[in-house]
């Protein structure tokens, strides 16, 4: 552009205003003032097949997300490794027991008393000759029966039987929802977020506790599980049957008849051999606790979040779920594998937790119980039978003749009963086996993390980039509306970006300077992006003044300019003015 001054009409005519941009990617130096670029930026549809926790009612679910029915009363878990596709693995046992290995007690030695066998005789005959034949009952008698012989101590061999016991660790539930990929991110859904810096929006949710999903057609209900728990024990002895010997009865005291007619004859003294009966095995029960144990599944913890703003942006770095192949897992999404910046999650529950805590792992797949203390058995007061065996003697004869026959003595026994033992208790102590696994019932999937790119804010004009104002008089304004000049921005970049704009001074010759007001040497220059409705002034050559705070990608925005030249000009040369277009995140 050429600018001639003619004095004496005093106009003058900028010949060439050139027309510039700045365009902006990560690293950039950026210019007054400094705009370092977002570090997180969000998009605003989740793709489809992203699912997060919807705490609120089935009924409430945003249109474009739908409920994953199979990941109902199902806690989630990672893939083992980056080469298994989810859904490869479930579980469904929601409760566990242990095993307990056999263990001994030892039955007691023990003896008993006895008591004194009585009675009549069975079935006892004496007879004699003289004086003729005659019936004689052997006398009522008793015998002194010794105390048993102590038994010898026995062991019983048992093995114990513990409870069953849930196997939910401490949750929140929620309705697992997928998106169909037309949505925004709803209000109050649930994700995960790897970092003490939340996004903004988002607040730190159920620290401590595990997402599950709520019981089939049913909304979510109260939290519930536990970090540790215990069994309770339960199982029998048998305690032996068993049996006692001990030495001969007493001799009883010989017992006359003293009949009238006939010389008298006693039964001879005797004594019994004994038989002790055997008792018959009992089961002696016995029921215990034990030790409390801590249990959790193996996990990851990562800052639970909750959109709390109503914001529909999905933030960078928020932790999602996938069940589709690995392979198809959305562009902009990667595995959090340990790679690409994203947390180790593999084989992994992730349980929510506070900032402080971030990162932690630790659980286990299966666990143990200690026992602190022993149990007993009481084994059971009993008695035995005792039999005094037949003595098979011969009665002595008693006659005032001499040279009689002997009377015989009937064979006969006597019955009786011991004395009970003292109910005594047996102490054992139990173990508890390692459960090969006890994590809770879940549904194999992958977690994967917002990746996007590193934002890029660039602009570029699209018109011709050149403005001729022509010739104009000092202390007038002439503008680009209608003459054919007015200018294209267009983002280049990735994301939306704001548009600012600034005017440098005027060079050539007698510089003029950019201010708000015109002067002696001072010009004003302004814009317009609503083509001429409103006027916006370019205050001095340092200062970006905004003209679009939000132009989406391939986005436009078009400039229209006015230029007030000085009210004095020192000289009358041609000008030359650059306008710049800077591209910032919004």
């Amino acid at each position: 552009m050429r600018a001639v001054f003619k004095k004496s009409s005093q106009f003058i005519l900028i010949l060439a205003i050139s027309f510039g941009w700045i365009f902006s990617s990560w690293p950039q130096v950026w210019n007054n003032p400094s705009f370092p670029p977002k570090i997180e930026q969000a998009r605003a549809a989740a793709p489809a097949g992203v699912i997060v926790g919807w705490p609120g009612t089935e009924a409430s679910i945003p249109s474009g997300w739908s409920r994953i029915t199979d990941f109902d009363g199902f806690f989630l878990k990672s893939v083992p490794n980056n080469s298994t596709n989810p859904g490869t693995a479930t579980s469904t046992a929601t409760t566990h027991t242990h095993t307990s290995p056999a263990h001994n007690h030892t039955q007691d030695a023990h003896s008993h008393t006895s008591n004194t066998a009585s009675g009549v005789p069975s079935a006892t005959v004496a007879k004699h000759t003289a004086g003729g034949d005659s019936l004689l009952s052997t006398g009522v008698h008793t015998h002194t029966v010794p105390n048993s012989s102590s038994d010898t101590a026995t062991n019983q061999t048992t093995a114990a039987t513990l409870s069953s016991t849930s196997n939910d660790p401490p949750y929140r539930e929620v309705i697992w929802i997928q998106s169909n990929g037309t949505a925004d991110i709803p209000d109050t859904v649930i994700g995960f977020f790897n970092s003490a810096s939340l996004p903004a929006g988002w607040t730190a949710v159920s620290p401590g506790k595990f997402l599950k999903g709520a019981v089939a057609a049913s909304d979510p209900g109260a939290d519930g599980g536990a970090d540790s728990h215990a069994h309770t024990s339960s199982h029998n002895q048998t305690q032996d049957a068993n049996g006692h010997t001990s030495a001969n009865s007493g001799t009883d005291t010989s017992a006359n008849d003293l009949g009238t007619s006939n010389p008298a004859n006693s039964a001879a003294a005797h004594s019994h051999s004994i038989t002790w009966a055997t008792t018959v095995a009992t089961n002696q029960a016995a029921d215990g606790n034990v030790n409390t144990a801590s249990y959790l599944p193996p996990y990851y913890a990562l800052v639970g979040v909750q959109n709390t703003s109503g914001a529909p942006d999905l933030p960078e770095n928020i932790i999602a779920v996938w069940r589709g192949d690995l392979a198809s897992i959305p562009t902009d999404w990667v595995l959090a594998d340990g790679t690409n910046g994203t947390p180790n999650l593999l084989d992994r529950f992730v349980m929510s937790t506070s900032t402080a805590n971030l990162g932690n792992t630790g659980g286990s797949q299966g666990h143990s119980h200690t026992v602190s203390s022993a149990h007993t058995h009481t084994q059971d007061s009993h008695t035995h039978g005792l039999t005094l065996e037949d003595p098979s003697l011969t009665a002595q004869k008693r006659t005032n003749q001499t040279g009689g026959p002997g009377g015989a003595n009937a064979a006969h026994t006597h019955s009786a009963t011991s004395a009970g033992t003292t109910a005594t208790n047996q102490n054992a102590t139990i173990t508890v086996d390692n459960t090969s696994d006890t994590r809770p019932p879940f549904a194999e999937v992958a977690f994967i993390q917002y990746k996007p790119p590193a934002a890029v804010y660039s602009v570029s004009i699209t018109s011709s980039g050149v403005i001729e104002y022509g010739f104009v008089e000092l202390s007038t304004a002439s503008s680009t509306v209608g003459n054919g000049y007015t200018q294209t921005a267009q983002n280049d970049g990735n994301t939306a970006e704001k548009l600012n704009v600034k005017s440098s001074d005027a060079t050539v010759g007698t510089g003029w300077t950019l201010a708000s007001t015109i002067g002696t040497n001072q010009f004003k220059h302004e814009f317009s992006t609503t083509t001429g409705s409103r006027w916006d002034v370019m205050p001095d050559s340092a200062t970006y003044v905004t003209a679009d705070p939000s132009v989406a990608v391939s986005g436009t925005a078009t400039f229209d300019f006015r230029l007030t030249v000085p009210s004095v000009s020192t000289d009358y040369q041609q000008k030359s003015i650059t306008i710049t277009v800077q591209a910032v995140a919004p």
